[in-house]
């Protein structure tokens, strides 16, 4: 021990070891590091309590035993005891103390996790490990005051406010003790271990060693060799180790090798053992080792002791054989190799996080929300902070969420990402009504009096394996979402407006077509628009919607409706008609197939002066679009279906019929069967350039697979702007659709003609 510390006194590790024994006595450790990171014991004290004088006397047998190399020691690395560190900074001045890495984060989660700072959750708690393991190996100062920042804020967010006030008070102002960049320390390549260039696929073999390498490993354990041997005070030792060294070299030179190990072990026990009796070989042993390290004890003074029981006692050995099968006592061993594995995963998710909140600009969901917001950016720089948001738990789709109604909930405070579409989904269908009949909001009701035993408790979901949430979280997480998809969208529809719209057109709209899309980059997605009633559905998102591949929403539909009243004085819209097919042949007579808000409305609106024409658009499960059209002055009501398929055409024959026997008496039904739809997401454009048509004096238009991009575009100007691009009139095979329009349309067909119809409805896109 001694001849160590006397070799590299430079270095000195401290540790203490507590309830050592059944006693709770306490094993003092002083350690030494040699030159290649291989410790060695150099002193250990069995103390009881870990006090400043049971310290002073350990303190003070070390220095007595090292007398002249104590002087040398500049570094001593302890845990984190504060007690041990006090007295050793008055015991050794002038060197520096270093708290070990592995007790500072093991310390500071057993501090996090102490209830007097507050109970978090583990993803939370996780966070506050990952800052913590950033601080001590920070790199740099500025990226330790970046963490430390971080941490508070952190800190504050999730509520364990004390927790910081305790680091900074006892960590944050000693951080030169347990921090990488504050020490200015050496750094010793035989410390670093290097990754493996391979790692991941399949080792290659070792490449053979060049002469130069091989005599820097020889001379590497020559050095090892030559300074065990001149540690050696006793001459015959020395000599016999000597020769034995130079036995194997004359081996080697000769290129054999020689067990000799036991030969060598045979002439030592002989040599050592005087008698033939093996207790009194050992007696000699043990006498040798404590007359070497100055050692007593106190069967030393007792000379008395028969020698003939020791020697009984040597032969009749008990032998006792132990059962494998046996259960073991305690607590099963902790894995550490998951735990090193799931503390890896929550460090790379948090550096993730970081990453996100400096690429959105905000910590929080609830403020960057807040500043797209406030702020509106263009769509590329909305998509680019959105972005920072990653989708977390990606693998717990099929988990089912659970409503559950909590006193004190341990809630993930701190969530900087949302979670899949289809778990999020599910959150939302398990959350009830807020404000239903049974609980319904009252203006005029005290709010100060006390709450009841349910509105003191938290709406909360809880997710196996994930955590707990708050309602507002969920809804946050869906708002978050949302946006995300509708920038996307409009990235879509920007993208569409030039490789689509674009050459559609002929060549003098494209520079209107390269201004409307760059309109629509540089404009919010949630700003209004311009010219249209100041609601919240008439946003620009409803924009998005008029391309290819995605059905038209009822905003879009009311929109067009809204843009033709207020430009056409003789229109009017009535109002949406949820309809529903059925596979009856025949239908209930009293059955309300139209709302008698909307029934009442259409009556008012016909018998007004000056109308003409009346929009009533059908919305079938949000699955496909049709409409009813209703033309006073041609005293008929139009019925489209774009699909002209039997079971949406039936239904909507029975809402014109309903209309009709309900105050249109005087009404002829007319099918409308011009223009057909075929695609599968069309039929919102072709509902809506059907009420452009019947409430414009626009000509007939062609509705084909090659213009249709065209007539998007028009649609999706005419919804920004409110104007119609010029229109000419097109040929269409054997005739001119003018003249097809001003044909007699053929009457109605009747019910036992639909009867015969199939009433299966065909596959078509469903609505997003």
């Amino acid at each position: 021990m001694r001849r160590m510390f006397g070799r590299f006194s430079e270095l000195l590790m401290v540790d203490c070891s507590h309830k050592t024994n059944r006693y709770n006595y306490q094993l003092l450790t002083f350690m030494s590091v040699n030159e290649f990171g291989e410790g060695c014991v150099v002193q250990q004290s069995l103390i009881k309590p870990n006090g400043d004088w049971h310290m002073e006397r350990a303190i003070a047998h070390f220095k007595r035993s090292n007398p002249t190399k104590i002087d040398q020691l500049r570094v001593i690395v302890v845990d984190k005891d504060l007690n041990e560190i006090r007295v050793l900074e008055t015991n050794f001045p002038e060197a520096r103390l270093l708290i070990c890495h592995f007790h500072v984060i093991k310390y500071l989660k057993e501090m996090r996790s102490k209830p007097d700072f507050g109970k978090i959750s583990g993803e939370d708690a996780s966070q506050v490990d990952a800052l913590v393991h950033k601080m001590v190996y920070a790199r740099s100062e500025e990226n330790y005051d970046e963490t430390c920042a971080s941490l508070k804020g952190l800190c504050e967010r999730i509520g364990i406010q004390g927790f910081w006030e305790y680091f900074d008070k006892n960590w944050n102002s000693c951080q030169d003790r347990w921090t990488t960049p504050t020490k200015q320390l050496k750094k010793v390549r035989q410390f670093a271990y290097d990754q493996f260039r391979g790692a991941g696929t399949r080792p290659e073999p070792k490449p053979l060693r060049s002469q130069a390498e091989r005599y820097r490993e020889a001379v590497r354990a020559t050095h090892l060799i030559a300074n065990e041997l001149a540690d050696i005070d006793d001459e015959d030792e020395f000599n016999t180790m000597l020769e034995f060294i130079l036995s194997q070299w004359r081996n080697v030179r000769q290129r054999k090798i020689a067990n000799t190990q036991a030969d060598d072990a045979d002439d030592a026990r002989e040599g050592i053992q005087s008698d033939s009796n093996p207790a009194r070989g050992a007696q000699f042993d043990d006498a040798a080792i404590k007359a070497e390290f100055e050692i007593s004890s106190s069967g030393d003074d007792d000379t008395g002791s028969n020698e003939d029981e020791e020697s009984i006692g040597v032969e009749s050995k008990v032998k006792i054989r132990l059962n494998p099968k046996t259960r073991k006592v305690g607590r099963p061993k902790k894995d550490k190799s998951k735990t090193v594995v799931s503390e890896k995963v929550d460090r790379q998710w948090f550096e993730a996080m970081e990453k996100g909140r400096k690429t959105a600009g905000e910590v929080t969901l609830e403020a960057l929300l807040a500043a797209l917001l406030t702020e509106e950016p263009t769509l590329s720089e909305t998509q680019r902070r959105l972005s920072g948001v990653m989708v977390k738990h990606n693998g717990a789709d099929l988990k089912k969420p659970q409503f559950k109604m909590l006193k004190n909930p341990v809630l993930i405070m701190d969530a900087f990402y949302i979670l899949p579409p289809k778990l999020m989904d599910a959150c939302m269908k398990v959350l009830p009504l807020a404000n239903t009949q049974s609980s319904a909001i009252s203006v005029d009701e005290d709010r100060t009096k006390k709450k009841s035993q349910t509105e003191r408790l938290t709406e909360c979901v809880h997710i196996k394996g994930i955590g707990t949430f708050l309602r507002a979280q969920i809804e946050l997480f869906k708002r978050v979402q949302n946006l995300k998809d509708t920038v996307q969208l409009g990235v879509d529809a920007h993208k569409w407006l030039l490789e689509g719209g674009l050459p559609s057109l002929p060549a003098g709209y494209h520079d209107l077509v390269r201004k409307v899309a760059d309109d629509v980059e540089a404009t919010f997605p949630y700003r209004l628009i311009p010219g249209l009633p100041q609601l919240e559905d008439y946003q620009y998102s409803l924009l998005y919607r008029a391309v290819p591949g995605i059905w038209l929403s009822d905003a879009a539909i009311r929109a067009v409706c809204e843009r033709l009243v207020t430009d056409f004085p003789s229109c009017r819209f009535a109002g949406f008609v949820r309809a529903e097919t059925t596979k009856k042949r025949t239908r209930n007579t009293d059955e309300m197939l139209v709302d008698s808000i909307v029934r009442n409305r259409i009556s008012t609106q016909v018998a007004e002066s000056g109308v003409d024409t009346v929009f009533l658009p059908l919305n079938f499960m949000n699955y496909h679009w049709c409409c009813i059209v209703i033309k006073v002055q041609a005293k008929r009501i139009f019925f489209y279906d774009p699909l002209n398929q039997g079971p949406y055409r039936n239904s909507a024959l029975a809402i014109a019929n309903y209309l009709k026997i309900s105050g249109l008496s005087d009404y002829d039904v007319v099918s409308q069967n011009n223009p057909l739809q075929f695609d599968g997401s069309s039929c919102g454009v072709y509902v809506a350039w059907m009420f452009i048509r019947q409430g414009t004096p626009v000509p007939a238009l062609d509705m084909s697979k090659f213009t249709l991009p065209r007539r998007r575009f028009e649609l999706f100007y005419y919804l920004l702007t409110g104007r119609l691009l010029p229109i000419q009139p097109v040929q269409a095979v054997g005739g001119n659709l003018e003249d097809e329009e001003m044909e007699e349309k053929p009457p109605a067909p009747t019910i036992t003609q639909q009867r015969n119809e199939e009433e299966e409805v065909p596959p078509t896109q469903v609505s997003l």
